[in-house]
Order: C-alpha cells, then structure tokens, then sequence
C-alpha cells in the first residue's frame, strides 16, 4: 500500500478515537456559526434575521472551515495556510452550488 501514497496504519491508532475526534470537531466547528444568532438574534422568527448577523455567520462559516484545513494540513505539510485556503475555497463553492440549487427549485414547488 505505501507504493501508492498510503501508509499503513499504526497498531495503536483507533477508529473509536478517530470517530471521536471527528465528532468533537463537527459539533465545535458546526456550531461557530450559530453564534451569530445566539449573540444577536432571535429564533421565535424568519423575519428576526438581519444582514448582519447573516453576514457575521459566513464569517464564522468562513473562518471555521479555514482553521479546519490549516489544522489538517498542518499534520502533513509544512504550508499550513494552503489547506486552510484550499478548504475555504471549496466551502464557499458548495456554498454557492447549494444556494443555486435552492434558488432554482423556490419556483418548483
């Protein structure tokens, strides 16, 4: 396996403990960007959304996912900051995909 790129795992490595650091690292960075809206905002309301705190929650969005790819990269190369960049930017394009989608369909249903 290591001629293709992959290396084979160590003994002590443990999916329980992978499983449980994916998972504190989903409902840590998930939740960043809520916090626009629990600082700011309301939730009894669509209409208590303003452009700020919109704006502010894809900061956060943008801000969490770059950490998270400086993080990873971190661990495997030296240029840290092309991971967090390289994580932003695909981010932002699901981002963007999802809300073409979405705006497409308003029209269907």
């Amino acid at each position: 396996m290591e001629h293709k790129g992959l290396s084979t795992p160590d003994e002590d490595d443990s999916p329980a403990k992978g499983a449980f650091i994916t998972f504190i690292s989903f409902i840590l960075f998930g939740a960043l960007p809520l916090l626009a809206f629990l600082v700011f905002g309301e939730f009894d309301t669509v209409a208590s959304v303003t452009d700020k705190q919109f704006i502010l929650s894809m900061c956060l969005t943008a801000f969490a996912l770059f950490v998270l790819g400086a993080f990873k990269d971190k661990l495997v190369r030296p240029q840290w900051w092309k991971g967090g960049l390289i994580m932003t930017i695909n981010g932002g394009i699901a981002t963007g995909l999802a809300f073409l989608v979405g705006w497409l369909l308003q029209n269907e249903a």
